[in-house]
């Protein structure tokens, strides 16, 4: 208990000093970014926008932070030759690993209560004040979308849409195009309107004056007044203007599994599980550091360099998680980097307990 107070003292002082000095640097730069690229931009403008996004961006930088504490508590350890004191008093490597994992897993979940259920609503205003106050334009306003759907009742392979505007806040938009793709990969028909309404509540999209080309039997019917449930439609728009809850992207994945097209699904399938690998490098970090540096202990040089690995493997894991979710592998492809990762630390955690026997 006396060893857990005393390392858990001194690793969350490291994190949060670092952290608050990576926040205040950042948004420091963010503050003459913004003075000097926005000349529109009030000096009391910009500071409402530093004081919204400052919260959010605390929790964003304490993965990192995290990284960089391991990093120093294990310098400070052979500064003050406290790996022999460790072995003089018989505390064994295994302890040690099980103690860095314990603050990546208290900070992980700080973190996510820090960053899902404290400061969202805020990281979302200063979203939104960024765009209507120095971006100048709605938050609300929606300019050249693409949508892939799938209607209720349709019978064909893809649906797409586009509009070239949508106000959310009035719910009305121009230059609606939908376009249905058959089981050949043929154009079946277009739907056109030049002005439209929504109906959020019922899923509904209203068209005053619809202009229906069938490209197969090469007609074209005007209809006044048509309505067509989309419920796909609103179930990506509500996620267009605003980062959602887990939540909510819990909701859609498990309740709107019918009603989404497979792409879509995908899509917030990666959404969440990049949201929820954020969270497992905070975890990851202390042990995958301190892995490398025990790998690495009898070489001089090659353990203080070893510590500066997790990060790049990191950043690296990141890339192949986006690339396998941009080229819409199943989601089960996603997990393989951090597998690896976990699979790794797993097995060297075994030859820790084998060292002990």
């Amino acid at each position: 208990m006396v060893l857990k107070k005393y390392f858990l003292k001194r690793f969350f002082k490291y994190l949060f000093i670092i952290n608050i000095s990576l926040t205040l640097l950042f948004n420091f730069i963010e503050f003459f970014e913004k003075i000097v690229r926005v000349k529109h931009a009030t000096l009391g403008m910009v500071l409402h926008f530093i004081t919204l996004n400052m919260p959010s961006s605390f929790f964003l930088n304490l993965s990192v932070s995290c990284w960089l504490a391991t990093c120093l508590l294990i310098k400070e350890f052979a500064e003050q030759n406290e790996w022999e004191t460790f072995k003089i008093l018989n505390i064994n490597y295994y302890k040690l690993f099980k103690l860095f994992l314990f603050a990546g897993l208290i900070t992980a979940s700080f973190t996510f209560v820090g960053k899902e259920k404290l400061t969202l609503s805020l990281q979302n205003k200063s979203e939104k004040f960024k765009f209507e106050k120095l971006k100048q334009t709605s938050y609300q306003k929606i300019h050249n979308k693409w949508l892939e759907l799938k209607s209720k009742d349709s019978e064909f392979f893809k649906t797409f849409s586009f509009f070239q505007f949508l106000d959310l806040k009035e719910n009305k938009g121009s230059s609606l195009i939908l376009i249905n793709i058959n089981n050949n990969f043929e154009v079946e028909n277009i739907t056109s309107a030049d002005t439209f309404k929504i109906s959020p509540f019922e899923k509904e999209i209203i068209m005053k004056k619809a202009v229906q080309i069938n490209t197969q039997a090469n007609t074209q019917d005007v209809e006044m007044n048509k309505t067509l449930y989309l419920p796909s439609f609103f179930s990506q728009l509500q996620l267009s203007n605003f980062i959602p809850p887990l939540s909510l992207l819990f909701k859609n994945i498990i309740f709107e599994k019918r009603i989404l097209p497979k792409n879509v699904w995908y899509d917030f399938i990666s959404e969440l599980l990049k949201r929820l690998f954020f969270y497992l490098q905070i975890i990851l970090y202390p042990v995958l550091t301190l892995c490398f540096f025990l790998l690495f202990e009898s070489h001089k040089k090659y353990k203080w360099v070893s510590i500066f690995l997790p990060y790049p493997i990191m950043i690296l894991s990141d890339l192949i998680v986006d690339f396998f979710a941009n080229q819409n592998f199943i989601p089960i492809f996603l997990f393989l980097p951090y597998l690896l990762i976990i699979l790794f630390i797993f097995f060297y955690k075994k030859s820790l307990q084998k060292a002990l026997n």
